[in-house]
């Protein structure tokens, strides 16, 4: 009897081997990994900061090294230069340093003849003083150092060369401001710069203009003395179009340009209206989940905003241009993971759907979430074998003979037979009973599947959390914090959407009320900005 029921549990074993019928997927070996050759070793840089130089591990160096190259200075002033002195492999030595300069000009080090160890640096700085006759001319400035050992056993020397521009005369433009700073066409505007004298002397006639689209609009002349700043104004009435507008300095003598001039480009009247609209074209396509045209609206919207000179909305396009950006990203992943599953790749469109729900999770719209996760449930539930019912049928069949079988030889031996009908029940596909409850599942639900489902209980104190929900939202999303955290801001706005979908409706309608005035007022704040 025993071997009659092993028998019956090999032939089970081997139907429904014979039943699955899945093609071996044959499995990649790992790729073994390749330990990496050492690199060859380095010397790590100097502790001492400034210019790091490299090393070479095992040969002796001794360097002054400079972290400028050219600098500028003035009659009557003073320039420094960052020094940085190293050795390596040589014993301590007692460092020397030197500068040749030009007629009148003084040197001097904030450190001389001082210790060097072995393998240390030390910074200084060299001040140059300039005479008060100096000429406006380029000048090359050496210096050198040297490195003596104890009982001048070692003597080692080097040394680097930087460049000084001098100036007589130099007048310079700073603090370009207009008032107001985002004028309206026709508007009275104040334009508001800085003039200085970078020099100890006193300059006279310094001519200051005013260029409009390199057209003169307006000319002063003023006198400064040595290290002197004074402010100045022009006046400008705003019109419609694209305007540069540049206040620049001239002084006899001044041979340094760089400083001559500052400017601000500037766009009114049509450009303006251009940028809003653009802005208004994508917020209509946004809310249509038109993502990627709305996203092409909001970086043209953002250009024309910074080419105004309005960063503040630039910056509200720009934003809004991410979030399309994010979720032209995430729709590209469903759809990868559709054409995956359309042909069978069931893991591989699992992947798809699982970075898609993550993308939408990150937005914060549940219900493109919940859409990402009904597929991904649906691709998971896929990856089942398949099942052949006719070697169902089979393995079925085999197990029938075998216990009748059985039945018949324990008759004819009269020992009586315990019913076979549990053990062959194990092995026979049965229909699940009408009263057997579901099993719940432990994944999010469909937004479909939700508004078929019946509505389900919900007591008033829940109400009324998501009513303080809508309020603390209002509290915290003002315009003015809206402007600065405006994904943050969809986020909440969208998720609280989704939030109140999945309460029901008639339980308690003044409160109902408030929740929807909550969330329109939130709507608002964030849409009706322009």
């Amino acid at each position: 009897m025993k071997k009659l029921m092993v028998l019956a549990l090999v032939m089970v074993v081997v139907g429904v081997g014979v039943m699955l019928n899945v093609e071996a997927v044959p499995t990649v070996p790992p790729i073994p990994s390749i330990s990496p050759t050492n690199p060859p070793a380095t010397e790590p840089p100097s502790d001492g900061g400034g210019i790091k130089t490299p090393t070479v591990e095992g040969l002796q160096k001794f360097e002054v090294i400079s972290a400028e190259e050219i600098m500028e200075g003035y009659a009557g002033s003073s320039i420094d230069y960052n020094l940085k002195v190293i050795q390596k492999g040589y014993p301590n030595l007692t460092v020397t340093l030197t500068a040749e300069v030009p007629d009148k000009w003084k040197a001097s080090f904030s450190k001389n003849d001082f210790i060097l160890k072995a393998d240390d640096a030390v910074e200084l700085q060299l001040s140059l003083s300039l005479p008060e006759t100096i000429s406006a001319e380029q000048h090359e400035i050496k210096i050198h150092a040297t490195g003596k050992g104890e009982e001048k056993t070692v003597e080692v020397e080097d040394s680097v060369t930087v460049t000084a521009m001098t100036y007589l005369v130099d007048v310079g433009l700073t603090n370009f401001q207009l008032t107001p700073p985002n004028p309206q066409v026709g508007e009275s505007v104040t334009i508001s710069v800085t003039a200085v004298n970078f020099t100890q002397r006193a300059i006279s006639n310094v001519v200051v203009e005013l260029v409009v689209n390199s057209t003169l609009a307006s000319r002063q002349t003023i006198d400064l003395d040595g290290g002197i700043s004074q402010p100045m104004t022009f006046g400008w009435r705003a019109e419609s179009g694209t305007f540069n507008l540049v206040v620049r300095a001239q002084a006899s003598g001044d041979n340094n340009r760089k400083n001559d001039s500052v400017s601000q480009r500037i766009t009114l009247g049509e450009a303006t209206g251009q940028a809003d609209s653009l802005f208004s074209q994508g917020l209509s396509l946004f809310t249509q989940g038109k993502y990627t045209q709305a996203q092409s609206l909001f970086s043209n919207a953002a250009i024309r905003y910074v080419e105004v000179g309005d960063s503040e909305r630039a910056m509200q396009a720009t934003q809004y241009e991410e979030l399309c950006s994010s979720y032209v990203n995430a729709q590209n992943l469903m759809s990868q993971g559709d054409s995956a599953f359309n042909a069978g790749d069931f893991e591989m469109a699992a992947q798809y759907y699982t970075q898609a729900r993550d993308k939408y999770m990150e937005i914060g719209d549940t219900d493109l979430q919940s859409a990402a996760q009904e597929k991904l449930d649906n691709a998971l539930a896929s990856t089942g074998f398949p099942i052949d019912m006719k070697y169902v049928g089979i393995s079925v069949a085999a197990v029938a003979v075998i216990a009748l079988v059985t039945l018949l030889i324990s008759r004819r031996r009269g020992r009586p037979m315990r019913p076979v009908e549990s053990s062959a029940s194990r092995f026979r596909l049965e229909e699940p009973e009408s009263e057997a409850p579901a099993p719940p599942s432990s994944r999010p639900v469909s937004t479909s599947a939700r508004e078929a489902a019946p509505a389900r209980d919900v007591s008033p104190a829940e109400l009324v959390q998501f009513h303080q929900k809508t309020e603390d939202a209002l509290s915290r999303f003002s315009k003015s914090y809206i402007r600065g955290n405006l994904q943050q801001a969809m986020r909440v706005y969208l998720s609280l959407e989704g939030e109140k979908k999945q309460l029901p409706r008639g339980r308690d309608l003044e409160l109902e009320r408030i929740i929807n005035a909550n969330l329109k007022e939130l709507e608002h704040r964030i849409f009706g900005t322009f």
